[in-house]
């Protein structure tokens, strides 16, 4: 439009003025475009890469140096930088990083017409996750609310912040209204990958709920959760942890010969696939539960002889990287408390 009105005031009815403007502004729409073009070249690039494992940090921040260099003006330029600058947050755990690119590409997004309600879901879950992830649990809420105004309902992303907002509650120790969520929002998800992450977490209120921390209107029927979860069991790359904690911790309240059958196999499992800086606090978690059978399920043997691996949980802060999918459900150290309380209330001789 602008470069058909340029054409219009220089030829058939000149109007130098008019005409100098519309040329502006066709440059500065050229430019956008331009600076747009370029920066989703360098985005492509970096996502594209074959090693998908290694975060190729270098390379990243090459790319985002080249993206930055642009000064680009364009809702989608800013959007190309906000993901890799939210990406290389996650990446190396800088969570007020993620916060500030979060908040400085919505303070622009917020001054612009026509922006995408996707944008702004994302940035706030994200930045909603970062506050989890500091222990900032109300900005959090806070964020994860607002995030869920922008999705549409029933959408996939619907669901996917309240899943959010539910691992919130439970990081937060609000059991009750992390119960409430999912009873809300587990019945009306029609998303599998959803479901099943909505049925890792009921496993966990099973556990808080045998425990005296909140009360379930249904019984938690363990094989029937271990088969709904059985693609993501198979995968064997460290996404499945939660799963297989949650089993244990289960078994552990319920079936303690079935727990120690368990026992060798996991622990195998968790030395060969909890590689990732992120997975550490699970291994040691795991660590934890297999050593009981050899103990006989005994509290003050476990702190005496295991303190160096209690003493990481505690003192460990959660590392979510860039695999949200293994966000600890109930922080480890939570559990961990709740499991001395087990031990100590029921003991190997009157363990079932």
């Amino acid at each position: 439009m602008a470069n058909l009105l340029y054409k219009h005031y220089v030829y058939y009815q000149p109007q130098r003025k008019k005409a100098q403007a519309y040329a502006e502004q066709m440059r500065a729409y050229l430019h956008d475009y331009q600076t747009e073009r370029r920066a989703e070249d360098y985005y492509l690039q970096y996502i594209s890469r074959k090693n998908q494992d290694d975060p190729a940090l270098a390379e990243l921040d090459s790319t985002l140096h080249h993206i930055q260099a642009l000064r680009g003006r364009s809702l989608r330029y800013h959007l190309y930088l906000a993901l890799l600058g939210i990406l290389r947050g996650f990446i190396l755990t800088d969570y007020p990083q993620v916060i500030r690119t979060c908040q400085r590409t919505l303070d622009f997004y917020h001054t612009q017409k026509g922006v995408f309600g996707g944008h702004f879901q994302y940035l706030y879950s994200k930045m909603g996750i970062a506050n989890m992830a500091l222990g900032h649990y109300v900005p959090a809420a806070t964020q994860l609310q607002t995030a869920a105004t922008y999705a549409p309902r029933k959408s996939f992303n619907e669901f996917l912040v309240r899943l959010y907002q539910t691992i919130n509650a439970l990081h937060s120790g609000q059991y009750e209204q992390a119960y409430a969520l999912f009873r809300d929002n587990h019945r009306r998800c029609k998303f599998e990958l959803i479901r099943q992450q909505f049925a890792i977490i009921e496993a966990y209120l099973c556990f808080l709920a045998h425990c005296g921390q909140l009360q379930l209107e249904r019984t938690f029927r363990l094989g029937k959760y271990l088969n709904e979860n059985i693609l993501t069991y198979s995968e064997k790359e460290g996404d499945n942890v939660t799963i297989l904690i949650a089993e244990l911790l289960v078994y552990l309240i319920r079936k303690r010969g079935k727990f120690i059958d368990r026992v060798d196999a996991i622990h195998t499992y968790s030395y060969r696939h909890l590689r990732r800086p992120e997975s550490q606090r699970a291994k040691r978690f795991i660590k934890l539960l297999c050593a009981l059978p050899k103990l006989d399920f005994q509290l003050e043997q476990l702190q005496r002889e295991y303190r160096k691996d209690i003493a990481f949980i505690q003192q460990t802060p959660l590392r979510i990287g860039r695999n949200v999918a293994i966000i600890e459900v109930v922080p480890y150290q939570d559990l961990l408390e709740l499991v001395f309380q087990q031990l100590h209330q029921r003991p190997a001789a009157t363990a079932p």
